[in-house]
């Protein structure tokens, strides 16, 4: 993946017909591989056609849009440098806490390499129902470091490094459950506009928001419900 240059402002992508087909150029790959594995998403707008993001490398903030949206599935991606005014205007955020969301998105990737101690999740019960549902997923590394992961009000991923110790709300009670076989070196670390995934050693978990519902998969699998139910 070719990283960003200091002096570059715009990435065109273009449609190319070779062999009968549709495909994007060069630039449409690099884009779709700095999204995937580099940049950082802050907020989208304009229905999901625009989509800010943060170089981690040097915190310029980078939009995506489809400047040939008439075109059949969207037409090709541009990204290009805004300012962070211009984002504000566009986007209506860059608060505090999506920044610091953004920074720990970073450090997370940072950790590659290191080891992975506990993966455990949060499951609350109403009242007296069998079966709960998952609110956290906390990530624990070895020295220490701890991370959750849980749902934020506009369809992301929250990260958060401290979770305030309260008290669980009327008629509900909660309790901490280690998924097992999930402790090894921490792989990679992806992200999408939703999702979470982690590669510990040859398994992924993924974390999904699904409708502010924290959705848990293994290796391509859901949890086997017994992990929702009250012992």
């Amino acid at each position: 993946m070719r990283k960003i240059l200091p002096h570059e402002t715009l990435i065109q992508g273009k449609w190319l017909f070779q062999e009968g087909r549709v495909v994007g150029d060069e630039s449409c790959c690099r884009i779709e591989s700095l999204i995937d594995g580099h940049l950082i998403e802050m907020a989208r707008a304009d229905g999901g056609w625009s989509t800010l993001y943060e170089d981690p490398n040097d915190r310029r903030l980078w939009e995506r849009t489809y400047p040939q949206s008439g075109l059949h599935g969207g037409g090709p991606p541009s990204l290009r440098l805004v300012s962070k005014e211009e984002a504000k205007r566009r986007f209506g955020l860059l608060s505090k806490g999506a920044i610091r969301n953004s920074r720990l998105r970073e450090e997370l990737r940072k950790l590659t390499g290191k080891p992975i101690e506990n993966v455990s999740m949060k499951v609350l019960f109403w009242g007296d129902d069998h079966e709960g549902e998952a609110v956290d997923v906390s990530v624990s590394f070895a020295g220490g470091r701890r991370y959750f992961f849980g749902c934020a009000g506009d369809g992301s991923i929250l990260i958060t490094q401290r979770r305030k110790q309260m008290g669980d709300a009327p008629n509900t009670n909660s309790e901490w459950r280690t998924l097992p076989n999930l402790q090894g070196e921490l792989q990679e670390v992806g992200f999408g506009s939703t999702w979470l995934r982690l590669r510990i050693d040859d398994r992924i978990l993924l974390i999904t928001n699904d409708d502010d519902e924290i959705s848990i998969a293994a290796d391509g699998k859901s949890l086997c419900r017994d992990f929702y139910r009250r012992c």
